[in-house]
Formats: C-alpha cells, structure tokens, sequence
C-alpha cells in the first residue's frame, strides 16, 4: 500500500448529494494499525499532504493484505508538507454517545448506527435475537458499545462499500455479524465456521512472549445482590456449554459458610463442577439482568493477559480469514476481518498447560506483529484509559 484515499466526512447525505472525494495522498512514513478491545486505540499514518484540507472526521480509505478497510481521521499532526493522521477504523469509526433510559438497555433486530454521514455501521446477530448494552451513568460511546458486544461473543467485521437502495448515494458500510463463525451454522454465507486458534508460545514463529497475567479459576456461580438493599438478590449459574442461567437452587442468605454455599448441587444437570462461585452488588436495574451477570462471568473467564510478537505475515494471525471461508462473501467489494476477539487456545512453553482466551487487541507496524490475549489490563496508561473511555463496564 503506497496510497490512502480520503473523503469529506461532514457531508450531510441528500439523494441529490454524492460523497466528496478529498484526494489520494503518499504514505511518506510510518503505517501503524492498532485496536483493542478495551479502549480506543488510534492507528497512525504519516502522508505528503501539500493541501492541508484534511480535518477530524474525514473518512480514511485504505489497503490492507489487499482488502479495503475505511474508518475516520481522529486527529492530525501537520509539519510542513507531511501530516501524521491519526485514525479509527472498523467499530471504532465512531464516537458519538448514545443516550440510555436506564443503565442497561436491549436493542433487538439489526441495530445500525448512522451519524448523518456517508459510514455506516450495523449489528447483524444470527445466534441471538437481541442484544444489550450496559450504560452505568446514562451513556455510552457507539465504539465502546461496539466493543462490548465483541467482547461477549465473537463478531466478524464485514466492510463494504455499497449504494443505497433508495437512490445511488454510494456509502460505507461496517457490519458486525456472527453468521457462521465460531461455530454458528445459522448463516448461508460463509461455507464453513472458523475454528478456534491453537498456538504455542515457543513455538519459532514467536519472536517474543510476555505472561503478564494469568487469572484465577473461573467462577462458575455467581450472586448479585441488589445495591441499597441486600435483601434483594439473583443467583446465576455457567453451564458446561458456556451460557449462563439463573440458578435457584439456594434461597437465603450467604454468611460466612462459603464452602457450604459452594457444595449445594445445582439444580441444572449441566453445572460446571465443582464450583467456584463469587458474590457482588449490582445496580439496582442489574442486578436481576442475565445480560450484565454473563459480561461479570466473561470478564472472569478471560482474566489474563499475554502478549506476543511475530512476523507481520505468519501461519496464525491475519486480519482476514483464509480464502474458501466465506463462500458468497468472497467478492471483490467485500472485506472481512476476523482477527479481534478471535478465540485462541494458547499453551504454556514446553507444556501441555494450556490457557483458553481470546485476541483482545492487535499492533502491526514495521513488519511486525503484535497481538495481546485476554481482558485483564496491567499497564497503567490502559488502566486510565479504561477509566476516562468507560470501556471495560
């Protein structure tokens, strides 16, 4: 890729309007691209930019492992003739908030979020009906919500560039979709589902490995107590196949005989055994929530963090799947990327111990890439982050 492509990001579509074409610019520096799943991260490119015409929320066109990708500029750095961009791509192409009714909220169908501007981004979910988000003061950025349905199962990301059925407005389109992937077989798109990662960290491949951390046994019971009033509470259980129910095989309160209250047979002949059960307090519309009590048991499930560098090109980790994977999809104008929240199975050096996470976040820059496992964050800057972008809620 030697090029980008930009377009006027403040145009307000019409059917009589078209999008504005800013220009091709000439990559001159670094090409950096960058997501995580717990915060905003910005990649970055550095271009010869003679027309200084390129402000925040202007779309970016770009190529990568020849597919096209498009996402918005964030901010830009300009010294002489060069501009360094700093842009949002895929489900971080938007920052707008969304206002909620209460701290938690459902959104059934295919939810889509358009800003008045030509990119588009849509929900599409075979193996549930609907979705939920959890807002706990009221609102929510449309990337961090994007984020939290990845981090709850894994979305591929579908890039197209399309035109309306309603005229011949051209628009860019990203959809999130589950069709066929990870095990799904409820879509007629993709012709087989994606497997699951396998790796090892010595394997050759591997430059470097960093375990900065391992979690905890999972939880595998969970009582949420209503906040204010203890009186009030829901008890959840995980089953053998990964989805949470409620569980009330024990009514009471909990003192202090914990192995008691973890030895109670529950009452699904699918429990996870033996158990290992956590109590918290939960907001006052959450606490009897099976959304926000299974994000609780994921955000568990995941309590890890491994980071590891490679080759750019390599056998394991590639934005965009294998050719044969996506049959009707395998189209020219379509781009599908299934690297972030891919689930991986990453096993221990010289073991056979192995630790099942997923890829929360990825840097490639410079021939070299980077990919970070799990949703534990230990490096302070992350840990602000989290906290200013009310990501990891």
């Amino acid at each position: 890729m030697n090029t980008i492509t930009i377009f006027n990001g403040k145009h307000t579509p019409t059917l009589v309007n078209v999008l504005e074409y800013k220009g091709d610019y000439e990559i001159s520096g670094d090409f950096t691209l960058s997501r995580d799943l717990l915060n905003l991260k910005t990649s970055v490119v550095t271009i010869i930019d003679t027309t200084n015409n390129i402000i925040p929320q202007d779309i970016i066109v770009f190529q990568y492992e020849n597919k096209t990708r498009f996402g918005k500029i964030y901010e830009v750095d300009r010294e002489f003739d060069r501009s360094t961009l700093s842009f949002t791509y895929g489900m971080d192409s938007h920052q707008e908030e969304i206002p909620f009714m209460q701290s938690w909220q459902n959104f059934s169908g295919r939810p889509y979020f358009d800003n008045r501007q030509d990119l588009q981004i849509e929900i599409k979910k075979y193996a549930t009906g609907s979705l939920s988000l959890i807002a706990p003061d009221g609102v929510l950025g449309i990337d961090v919500a994007l984020r939290q349905f990845a981090r709850r199962s894994f979305l591929a990301e579908q890039y197209s560039f399309i035109k309306s059925t309603a005229d011949t407005r051209p628009l860019f389109m990203v959809r999130l979709t589950d069709e066929n992937v990870g095990g799904y077989n409820t879509g007629t798109s993709w012709d087989t589902p994606l497997e699951n990662l396998t790796i090892r960290l010595d394997d050759p491949y591997i430059k470097s490995s960093y375990i900065l951390k391992i979690g905890s046994d999972s939880m595998t019971r969970l009582r949420l107590y209503q906040e204010g009033n203890l009186a009030d509470y829901e008890d959840y259980q995980r089953l053998n196949n990964g989805n949470v129910v409620i569980d009330s095989s024990f009514v009471g309160p909990i003192a202090t005989w914990w192995e008691d209250y973890a030895a109670i047979t529950p009452t699904h002949p699918d429990s996870i055994l033996p158990q290992k059960f956590s109590v918290k307090v939960a907001p006052t519309a959450d606490y009897q929530s099976l959304d926000y009590a299974t994000d609780i048991f994921y955000q568990n499930e995941y309590d890890n963090e491994i980071e590891i560098e490679l080759p750019e090109h390599n056998p394991y980790f590639s934005l965009t799947p294998d050719r044969g994977k996506f049959g009707v999809y395998d189209r020219p104008y379509i781009t599908i990327d299934t690297l972030l929240g891919r689930p991986t199975r990453v096993y221990l050096p010289n073991s056979d111990v192995y630790i099942d996470t997923i890829v929360s976040g990825y840097e490639i820059s410079k021939g070299v890439m980077k990919i970070v496992f799990g949703l534990s964050r230990t490096r302070l800057t992350d840990v602000i982050n989290t906290f200013i972008n009310k990501d990891n809620v």
